[in-house]
């Protein structure tokens, strides 16, 4: 098996401020039926957008620890920001991205 291990994700953020607070919650397989059941996910750590890129641009969050993901295990990531910013998911609907190494779906 192969283990992926996230070292940073790319998002996209309404805002170029500094140093903006992100939470990562974490959790075994699909997010789907538990985007309301706070006790369904894990928290992992805190990260950080050292500048935003504004909306349109990917910002990256270097996560302070890494996640590890074993092959063939699926699992759901939750970030949030603070409210007075706005982050896009820029999947469409349904779509699936994937290669012979990692697959990624909404």
């Amino acid at each position: 098996d192969t283990t992926l291990i996230v070292t940073r994700i790319n998002i996209h953020i309404d805002t170029n401020s500094s140093n903006i607070p992100v939470q990562f919650w974490i959790k075994d397989g699909t997010n789907q039926g538990f985007e309301t059941d706070k006790t369904a996910w894990n928290y992992i750590n805190d990260g950080l957008i050292r500048v935003g890129k504004g909306m349109g641009k990917k910002s990256i969050i270097r996560l302070p620890s890494n996640i590890y993901v074993q092959g063939g295990q699926s699992v759901a990531v939750y970030l949030r920001v603070p409210d007075e910013f706005n982050i896009v998911f820029t999947f469409e609907e349904d779509k699936v991205f994937e290669n012979d190494n990692i697959m990624l779906s909404n």
